[in-house]
């Protein structure tokens, strides 16, 4: 066992990382779960294990046992698939980057945080690390650790996301709905006796810059995406149900304006709720907020993170912010990658943070 821990040792568990394959809802997520585990023991973290209750696995690190009030990093160990099904997913050997998928999110982010939990353990100062599966998928892991979340008690949350090291104080949160529009079936040769169900979902998606969306001054504007259309059974026959699903960016806890707007429109059947994500924001005049480093600009990254479904699980008034090695501009790309300078400034992010909080 070793309490050390050098910046080889990183980029040899960033490496690994990335060369585990870890699409979403694969058993590559409980592998990289399983690395980080031995890893961290290895070096003298004196709690580390993988928790296996519910559907989706989890990592639970802590570097003083039973205690509260630790600084929490939050992170996850999927990934989404390859771009075009053919970019490679392993570690490419190149002076000071590590390409591949997940490189940038977050599996650079994930070795930041166990480096800094090995030299938080050395110093006896309170830090955890917990690591979710299926994030990629709208956070179906994160509920699976609130429980431990509520134990640890933290005083303060990091999600170490790609930022480029800025301190983002947020984001909007994501609500996914299912939009039905419903017609009546006829034979395509006499499409007058029907009524298309497809046209119908294709006028109201061409209205869709009439949505009404809120405003937040800091989160920015709502937006709303088309994710997925799908209507009819056979070219010869006039569809009688066409559905869409939207992907709405929200800076509340739901997406009541739009859902209204859409049971408004002509043709609409009903809308359904898929998933709900509340935003986040923590105030950036916050002292610890304040003391961590460089701030982003704008304060709030534009994707949802497992702090969604973390934050109802804080204390009041506990700060939360995402902030780790990625760059943004790559995540999800074909040519994926992350700096390992920029991998070992993350980890001494954290442990401000830690010694801050």
């Amino acid at each position: 066992m070793t309490t050390t821990v050098t910046a080889a040792d990183v980029e040899a568990l960033l490496r690994e990382l990335v060369a585990i394959e870890s699409v979403s809802g694969t058993p590559g997520e409980e592998a990289v779960l399983e690395r980080l585990a031995g890893w961290l023991r290895e070096r003298g973290v004196p709690e580390a294990s993988v928790l296996r209750a519910g559907s989706y696995p989890s990592l639970v690190a802590r570097t003083v046992a039973g205690a509260t009030g630790d600084l929490l990093v939050l992170g996850h160990a999927d990934t989404v698939p390859p771009a075009g099904g053919t970019d490679g997913v392993r570690a490419h050997e190149e002076p000071g980057w590590v390409r591949g998928r997940g490189a940038s999110d977050m599996k650079g982010g994930l070795a930041a945080a166990a480096a800094a939990l090995v030299r938080a353990a050395r110093e006896r100062l309170p830090m955890s690390l917990v690591v979710t599966c299926s994030e990629e998928l709208g956070c179906l892991g994160a509920p699976a650790v609130l429980d431990q979340v509520r134990a640890i008690a933290p005083r303060a949350v990091v999600v170490p996301e790609s930022t480029g090291n800025r301190v983002a104080c947020g984001h909007r949160g994501a609500v996914w709905l299912k939009v039905t529009t419903r017609g009546r079936a006829a034979h395509g040769s006499q499409p007058e006796r029907g009524t298309n169900a497809v046209l119908a979902m294709a006028e109201v998606l061409r209205r869709l810059d009439e949505v009404p969306l809120r405003s937040h001054p800091d989160l920015g504007t709502e937006t709303v995406s088309v994710g997925t259309v799908s209507g009819g059974s056979a070219t010869n026959v006039v569809p009688d149900e066409c559905c869409a699903t939207l992907d709405v960016r929200v800076v509340a806890d739901d997406a009541a304006p739009v859902v209204a707007w859409l049971l408004g429109q002509a043709g609409v059947e009903s809308v359904v709720e898929l998933l709900r994500l509340p935003a986040v924001w923590t105030d950036p005049a916050h002292r610890w907020v304040e003391e961590l480093g460089e701030p982003a600009v704008p304060p709030a990254v534009p994707y949802f993170t497992d702090a969604c479904v973390v934050a109802p699980a804080l204390g009041d008034g506990v700060p939360l912010v995402v902030c780790g090695p990625g760059d943004p501009a790559l995540v999800h790309g074909a040519d994926e990658r992350v700096g390992l300078v920029a991998v070992l400034k993350s980890v001494e992010v954290l442990l401000r943070a830690a010694r801050s909080a």
